[in-house]
């Protein structure tokens, strides 16, 4: 919740791929996009995504949901399951 993670230090403690996608390159598509916001969360993936990032393009915030981005790789979309839900997966 917005508001609750005033202290302490966060990290990325499991990454969970699906469809075939490696662990890195997932962190590293997520922390590219991750960088453009201030959210805390955003901050530690952003910090745990390695240096192989592919470029962001364009990026769209859903207020409350997470970020659309188009990336050298193609449309990235970083948030929670209700995003993923509107834009259809």
């Amino acid at each position: 919740k917005t508001g609750t993670l005033t202290t302490g230090t966060l990290s990325v403690s499991k990454v969970t791929p699906q469809n075939g996608i490696d662990r890195e390159s997932l962190l590293a598509t997520a922390a590219a996009v991750e960088e453009l916001s201030s959210h805390p969360i955003a901050k530690c993936i952003a910090a745990a995504g390695g240096e192989n990032r592919p470029t962001v393009e364009w990026s769209k915030e859903h207020a409350g949901r997470g970020i659309e981005a188009g990336t050298s790789v193609g449309t990235v979309l970083v948030g929670n399951a209700r995003l993923l839900r509107e834009m259809g997966i």
